[in-house]
């Protein structure tokens, strides 16, 4: 299967639709912001084939949140603090958490 810029970008599109929205409203958020930025896809085209790019992406985010407890992102998932901060305001801290996570991590 091809996989560029624009697949991936809809595949985050359909994650927020049918995944996300009714059941996380931060991970409907965030994947329709991965969907319109270049830096993210980019760094998503290094998931292996046949990898649900988007649930990996946010598994792992997830996953390594649970052990960094000083990263502002940290605030906005429900699932790790009893009041999550506004979803609209998580981006940018998403964002940081990726690319720093990567030079941590390296083959993420």
């Amino acid at each position: 299967m091809d996989r560029n810029k624009n697949v991936l970008a809809k595949w985050f599109r359909n994650f927020s639709k049918n995944e996300g929205e009714g059941s996380s409203p931060l991970y409907a958020y965030l994947a329709n912001r991965i969907a319109a930025d270049d830096d993210l896809l980019a760094l998503c085209m290094h998931a292996k084939p046949g990898q649900p790019v988007p649930n990996l992406l946010f598994a792992a985010v997830h996953y390594l949140l649970k052990s960094d407890s000083n990263h502002s992102l940290r605030d906005y998932y429900a699932s790790l603090v009893p009041t999550p901060e506004d979803t609209k305001d998580s981006f940018a801290s998403f964002k940081e958490f990726v690319f720093n996570i990567t030079w941590k991590y390296e083959g993420f």
